[in-house]
Parts: structure tokens; C-alpha cells; sequence
């Protein structure tokens, strides 16, 4: 919803309810367009986080998104966040001065962009921190952080502060005013007390397994701690150990996935994998895959655990990477001579959902040398371009994306069959092939383009230098 409220009042009521040791229970919470009272436990979580070039998590611009933080905190029971655009309320100056806002050490190997480890052992942040618009962080926050805060004229807070609070009772939670014009917009979220000590989005998972006391012992256990800092570093939709209970505890076998959680295994990441709407995941099946095969086939299983499981892709790709991990290897050089199950995931969940032939994308994956675009030609939007693909993916006899390149971004039949002939030619260098596209897009007329591919033939320290056209 827009973060912009009517003056009007505004309240939104979640209920999750089941049966916990014979009692009735549940999350609730609600929303008002006012400033709540509450102890800090979060100032501000956007700038906790780096905001400069190519930030991994954008600042928050949303009511949603902060309720959201408090969801996934332990200890948060309120939440405010500041939706006008030219601040909110009043007494930033004041709060400020007392509460110096977190800085990064500057000085030889620190990273300007990573929170300082003094950070994580905070029970409460109650300062800003130096990055994001709310801590008038804009380009230099790139390579250097000085702390600065950006409260407003007349001691407003900043735009897009959103603010996590422990109440002192949640279920009748008062306000500093109730005059919506200033901005804020705050909420309140009240867990049943065998909750306490997890968080809101632990619970709700646990309250909606048919074992709720078991999944909240499971989300409670302290093996599963983690600091506060990073309960609100990881954004609003990764799921945490402690939401992994959820996912075990809907399980038929609890305490097989629980165990991945306590003891930090890689299957773990079967437990706190982030389903889309309407779909599961099976847990279970990708356990088994981690355990069998591996840390480094966490992301292969995971993938194909998030697969459709009706139409047996989860299987179909569970059993593509049974096969292509009696080929596998650690090869992180180039070019890539097998499947390196750390850096070619995705392949088998492309050949069990998207392509044609699922047998022949995943005899592509079992080929040496391994090809990308043995996961690439199971995209292509048809049957046709898809065995022309891998057909030429068979004839390349080396590693390439050229044949991917060839089909899904050259749109004249003649430059792809060009293209294609230059990736099969036996003449053109190993190196090389990998420059048959690129021909199609140095040289402007079919003869320019085969004399670049002839060039090809020739290892060349660089390709572009001696093979490109000049005009």
C-alpha cells in the first residue's frame, strides 16, 4: 500500500490463530497515522545499511517495508516511519546531540561500505548510523562515512526513518499526539507469550504448522541467536534460522530439517528458502540433496527444491544433478572444462522447467567441456531455436556462450547462421569461439563479418584489437 495516509484514521488487523497447549493464540497487529510510544530499539534501519554505489538492499520508502523489519526482530512490538517527504514531527536536533550517530573507522583495510564489529554486540541501536538518505548520505558515502545526519528544518526527522520500538503493552498502545499531520505513520504487533524471545514472523510461520508448541520451542532454541544487527541487515524478505522452524515444523520430518538449523549446515538454506505466492517448497528433498552431495551444491538443490512439484520438475531436476555430479569438478578457470556445481547452478533447474528436451539439456550438462549455455538454451522461447542451440552447443567441442549469444540477440536468420558456422568451423581457435558473436556486432556487412571470423582461426592475446573491423 502507498505510505502516504489519509488524515483519516487507518488500522489494519492481522490475525493468525491456532491452538497453543489448548489455548487460543495469535499475531496481531494494527497501524495509525501517529507517532507511538515505545522504547528504541532500532533509531533507524536504513542507515544501518551502505546506500551508495550499487547498494544490496535499497532504503525504505514504504510503512509496509519497516513493519516489515519489525516482523523478523526480536523484541519489536512497535514500529514508526516517517512517510512526508519534508520530515515528521519534531526533537531530531535535540535527540541527536545527545545520541552521536555510528560511524565507520576510517583508516588502512576498512571497508567503508561494512558496519564496524563493535556493532554487532549493541542490544539496542539508538543512533544513526552513517549511510542512506535519512543519514545525508548521497555520493560520498561511497568512500567515506562521516556520520552525518540529515534532520530537517524546525528539528523535523527525516523522510523514510523507519524506527523499531519495544512497547509497554503492545495490546493497548498509546501515542505521542494524535495529530496525523505530522507525518508518521506507526504500528503495533502483539505475540502470544510463548513467543517471547523470537520474533513476529517466527511466531505467525509457527502458529500455521500443525505442531505450533514444537516449532516455537524450535524458533526459541539459542542455538539459532543472532545479533541484532543482523536481524535488519539481511532485508525484509530473506528468512532467518529462526523462520525456519516454520518450514520444519510443516515437514513430516522436524527434527531431520531442524538439525540443519541448529548444527548450521548447509542444508540449512532448505529451511529458510522464501517461497512465491502459492508456491512449496520441498524441504525435505532438498535436505536430501545437501546432505548427499554437499556444500557446494547448496544453490543446485535449493534451486530445484523451488521447482513445481506437480508436474515432477523438482525430481526431473533432482535427478539432473545426480548425474551431473559424477562429471563434476572445482574448475574456477577458463574456459570452464566441467560442471562446477559452485558456479553453474541454475543449469539443472533450467533443463527440468524451461527446456524442450530434458534429456538432451541434461546430457549438455554431463559434456566436457562444460557450456553455460547448456543452461542458456533452455530458454529460448521455442522447441526449434532450442535443438539449434544445443546442436550447436555439441559441435562447439569447447567452452562458449557464443552459441546462446548467436540465436536470442541476432535477429537475421543469415548473421545466425553465420554466426553458428563460425562456433562450429574445427579451424576456429578454442579461444575464439567465444567471438563468433561478436564479429556479428564489430562488422557491419556478411563478408566483413566472415573475414572476422576467419581472423578466429588465429589465437590472439586480443580478440577485439586483431579481428574487429576498423570501420
Amino acid at each position: 500500500m502507498d505510505s502516504t495516509l489519509p488524515l483519516c484514521l487507518l488500522v489494519a488487523l492481522l490475525l493468525v490463530a491456532h491452538s497453543v497447549q489448548g489455548v487460543v493464540v495469535s499475531v496481531a497487529e494494527g497501524r495509525q497515522p501517529w507517532n507511538i510510544k515505545g522504547d528504541v530499539l532500532v533509531l533507524d534501519v536504513s542507515s544501518l545499511r551502505y546506500q551508495g554505489n550499487h547498494p544490496v538492499f535499497p532504503a525504505i520508502t514504504s510503512a509496509d517495508a519497516c513493519e516489515a523489519y519489525c516482523m523478523q526482530t526480536v523484541g519489536c512490538s512497535g514500529w514508526t516511519f516517517c512517510s512526508n517527504k519534508d520530515g515528521c514531527g519534531s526533537g531530531c536536533d535535540q535527540y541527536v546531540a545527545q545520541n552521536k550517530p555510528m560511524t565507520i573507522p576510517m583508516g588502512n583495510n576498512v571497508n567503508p561500505t561494512v558496519p564496524a564489529k563493535e556493532w554487532y554486540q549493541r542490544t539496542s541501536i539508538q543512533s544513526f548510523g552513517p549511510w542512506g538518505p535519512t543519514a545525508n548520505c548521497k555520493q560520498s558515502c561511497g568512500t567515506t562515512s562521516d556520520g552525518s545526519y540529515s534532520c530537517k528544518s524546525a528539528g523535523k526527522w527525516p523522510y523514510g526513518m523507519c524506527t523499531l520500538k519495544v512497547l509497554k503493552d503492545a495490546g493497548k498502545p498509546q501515542y505521542w499526539n494524535q495529530n496525523a499531520g505530522e507525518g508518521w505513520v506507526s504500528g503495533w504487533i502483539s505475540i502470544p507469550s510463548q513467543c517471547k524471545g523470537t520474533t513476529p514472523r517466527a511466531c505467525q510461520r509457527c502458529l500455521q504448522t500443525p505442531a505450533p508448541d514444537k516449532c516455537i520451542t524450535c524458533a526459541l532454541n539459542p542455538k539459532l541467536k543472532i545479533s541484532l544487527l543482523d536481524q535488519v541487515l539481511g532485508g525484509q524478505y530473506p528468512l532467518q534460522a529462526y523462520d525456519g522452524c516454520g518450514s520444519c515444523y510443516s515437514t513430516t520430518n522436524p527434527d531431520k530439517c531442524s538439525d540443519c538449523l541448529f548444527n548450521k549446515k548447509a542444508c540449512a538454506a532448505c529451511a529458510t528458502l522464501t517461497p512465491q505466492l502459492g508456491q512449496k517448497v520441498d524441504v525435505l528433498k532438498c535436505i536430501d540433496c545437501s546432505n548427499k552431495y554437499g556444500p557446494t551444491y547448496t544453490n543446485a538443490c535449493t534451486e530445484c527444491a523451488e521447482l513445481d512439484a506437480k508436474q515432477g520438475a523438482v525430481d526431473k531436476c533432482l535427478g539432473c544433478v545426480a548425474r551431473a555430479s559424477k562429471v563434476a569438478c572445482s574448475d574456477n578457470g577458463w574456459p570452464t572444462t566441467c560442471f562446477n556445481p559452485a558456479t553453474g547452478s541454475g543449469v539443472c533447474a533450467t533443463c527440468a522447467s524451461t527446456a524442450y528436451d530434458y534429456e538432451t539439456c541434461v546430457k549438455c550438462v554431463e559434456r566436457k567441456p562444460f557450456s553455460q549455455d547448456c543452461g542458456s538454451c533452455g530458454t529460448l522461447s521455442d522447441a526449434v531455436q532450442q535443438t539449434k542451440c544445443y546442436n550447436c552447443v555439441k559441435t562447439a567441442t569447447s567452452y562458449t556462450t557464443a552459441c546462446f549469444d548467436c540465436i536470442n540477440y541476432l535477429k537475421d536468420s543469415k548473421q545466425v547462421d553465420q554466426c553458428y558456422a563460425c562456433v562450429a568451423n574445427p579451424k576456429t581457435s578454442a579461444e575464439g569461439r567465444q567471438w563468433c558473436f561478436g564479429c556479428q556486432n564489430w562488422c557491419n556487412t556478411f563478408d566483413t563479418r566472415g573475414q572476422c571470423n576467419t581472423c578466429l582461426h588465429t589465437p590472439a592475446a586480443n580478440y577485439i584489437d586483431a579481428c574487429a573491423c576498423k570501420s
